[in-house]
C-alpha cells in the first residue's frame, strides 16, 4: 500500500513538474496586468488597468525597437522601419474600427473590453518584435 501511495505521489509530482515546463513563461507585463485585473472591481478600475497596460506595452515596444535598431544591419533596420511605419497605420486604422464597433454596444462592460482590444494591438506587436530580437540574439551566439 505504501509503495502505491509513494508511486502515485511521485507520479503526481513528476506530472506537475513536466506540465509546468510545457507552459510558456508569461511576460512580466502580463503578470503585472493580471494581478491588477484581479484587484480591479469597478468598470472604471478595469478600464484604467487596460489603459496602464497599453502604456506599459507601448514602452516595451519602443524599448525592443531601439534594441533592434542598435543590433540590425542598416538594410535590415531600414526594412523594419518601413514595416513599423506600416504597422502604425494599421494600428491607427484598427483603433478606429474598434472605436466604431464598440460604440454599437450598450452596457458598461464593453468599456474595459474596448480598452483591452486596443491594448492588444500594441501588445501583439511588442511580442512580435521581442521574438525577432530573441531570434537575432540567439543567432549571434
Amino acid at each position: 500500500m505504501r509503495t502505491w501511495i509513494l508511486s502515485s505521489l511521485l507520479s503526481a509530482v513528476l506530472a506537475i513538474h513536466v506540465f509546468g515546463e510545457d507552459q510558456p513563461k508569461k511576460h512580466p507585463i502580463d503578470v503585472k496586468v493580471e494581478a491588477a485585473e484581479e484587484k480591479a472591481l469597478s468598470t472604471a478600475e478595469q478600464t484604467d488597468v487596460q489603459a496602464n497596460a497599453l502604456k506599459l506595452w507601448d514602452a516595451e515596444l519602443n524599448r525592443v525597437y531601439a534594441k533592434l535598431k542598435k543590433r540590425l544591419k542598416p538594410s535590415a533596420f531600414d526594412a523594419l522601419q518601413a514595416a513599423q511605419r506600416d504597422w502604425l497605420k494599421y494600428r491607427d486604422s484598427q483603433r478606429k474600427f474598434l472605436d466604431e464597433m464598440y460604440q454599437q454596444f450598450q452596457g458598461t462592460m464593453y468599456i474595459p473590453m474596448h480598452a483591452a482590444a486596443v491594448k492588444e494591438i500594441t501588445r501583439a506587436r511588442a511580442l512580435e518584435l521581442t521574438h525577432l530580437l530573441e531570434t537575432y540574439e540567439e543567432s549571434a551566439e
